[in-house]
């Protein structure tokens, strides 16, 4: 079934994620345009989710839509065992992808806290710091320097600023990065060890190919 067949079965509130991939059917052209399914879809009330993934997540796709002026709703990292080194890492390094094409960092933080609680039916209580709500709390630097980001397909991206969590409140404990070195160092090793199970790259698994243009 194609992309604009899909969507337009959609009702309000329906969520399409890897909006930015480029395998097979995606949201350009064969003009690189954003096709007019989807700007109805959003119209109708649709919500566009990144999700980057191992394979979801193609810059050529995301740079079109953006200069055509179509940004996902929601910023969110398909996070898994093989994407969790690379190309993904985190939601801090998928949401500094886009802070570095441009999107500003007031939609970040709406495109990664309000909007998702929104879209799973939390609005006021997940996703703000207003009185009453979950006093969940994640503080982030913005760092300048010269960085580089991958995206699903091993294209490369140049940014001059990353996102990078400082501190995080969750049920009234404070936790620091440095003070979750073995949590983390837990599960990238149940990561590489599902990798090594598996025997071969997750992008090998999905016969991922590089993107190029549909023509009409």
């Amino acid at each position: 079934m194609s992309l604009p067949s899909i969507l337009e079965r959609l009702r309000p509130g329906d969520i399409v994620t890897h909006c930015y991939q480029g395998k097979g059917d995606h949201i350009l052209d064969g003009h690189d345009e954003v096709i007019p399914e989807v700007y109805e879809a959003r119209r109708r009330g649709i919500i566009f989710d990144l999700g980057h993934g191992a394979g979801s997540f193609h810059y050529g796709i995301a740079l079109k839509a953006f200069e055509r002026g179509f940004y996902s709703d929601v910023i969110s990292t398909d996070l898994h065992v093989y994407s969790i080194f690379d190309p993904v890492y985190s939601l801090p390094e998928t949401a500094s992808k886009l802070l570095n094409m441009g999107l500003e960092f007031e939609e970040v933080v709406r495109q990664t806290t309000v909007n998702p609680a929104r879209a799973i039916g939390q609005e006021g209580h997940l996703g703000t710091i207003k009185p009453g709500s979950e006093a969940d709390v994640a503080v982030f630097d913005i760092v300048n320097g010269d960085f580089n980001f991958t995206d699903s397909h091993g294209r490369q991206e140049s940014g001059n600023r990353k996102i990078e969590p400082y501190l995080t409140v969750r049920n009234g404990d404070v936790f620091y990065p440095d003070g979750l070195k073995t949590e983390v160092k837990e599960t990238l090793r149940r990561a590489a060890e599902m990798i090594e199970i598996t025997g071969v790259p997750y992008g090998a698994i999905r016969e991922i190919k590089p993107y190029k243009p549909i023509v009409e």
